[in-house]
């Protein structure tokens, strides 16, 4: 649990002690209440401390406080998910840094890096870090430096793990390993998460960080001047 939420375990177990020692010390000078008073009291010390928790909640960023997945807008759960062919194709094939344009033209703005909250904080999506595993392997066969075999160790590790946490129960009819993929090109159809989302999302949230630094950069010049 983050310093944040412990804080704000805290605050809210003091606000429910001293809201009850205040209405022991009434009830006990009185001999008794107005129920309607009361009820009045409870529903604003209620509506106070939820909004104290949505305050104190909302997600800073620090720490271990972020969300597991990229914070894509609503627009609907239709936009989200499309249905896709697999097929066969002729492009990305592993020829190593001869086919390397093909690969690094699957990265996004700011190549799968995002910041987010107030600071940009930074973060890579675990997409674009997987794509970034397959251009590796490419990279092998061409020897490159940048895939050194601890680097393709970790890749496939990674891509393994990603298999295993995102499972894709779509069902492929016959053995494929029977196939003549030069003949049979396509695949079954699944449904799969609409990626145009994410790079657009990327592309915006790499503008913003941009125009950010610039403002930034604009105020420094000014405090220096």
């Amino acid at each position: 649990m983050s310093t944040r939420l412990c804080l704000t375990s805290v605050a809210l177990i003091s606000v429910f002690l001293l809201n009850a020692l205040y209405l022991t010390s009434k009830l006990g000078a009185t001999g008794g209440s107005d129920p309607l008073l009361d009820r009045e009291y409870c529903t604003w010390i209620v509506l106070w401390i939820c909004d104290l928790f949505t305050n104190i909640l909302s997600i800073a960023y620090l720490g271990h406080d972020f969300p597991e997945n990229l914070p894509l807008p609503d627009l609907g759960s239709a936009s989200l998910t499309i249905p896709v062919l697999v097929e066969e194709t002729v492009h990305y094939p592993l020829l190593g840094n001869a086919s390397d344009d093909e690969w690094s033209s699957l990265n996004s703005e700011g190549f799968g890096y995002v910041r987010l909250g107030e600071d940009h904080r930074l973060f890579m999506v675990t997409m674009y870090h997987e794509l970034h595993c397959l251009r590796v392997l490419n990279l092998a066969f061409s020897k490159s430096r940048i895939a050194s075999p601890d680097h393709i160790q970790h890749c496939l590790n990674y891509l393994r793990q990603g298999a295993l946490c995102s499972p894709d129960l779509s069902l492929d009819p016959g053995n494929f390993e029977e196939k003549d993929f030069m003949v049979e090109r396509t695949g079954a159809v699944h449904m799969c998460k609409n990626w145009e989302r994410v790079y657009e999302f990327m592309g915006q949230n790499m503008e913003d960080w941009l125009k950010e630094k610039k403002w930034k950069r604009q105020e420094e010049v000014i405090g220096e001047s």
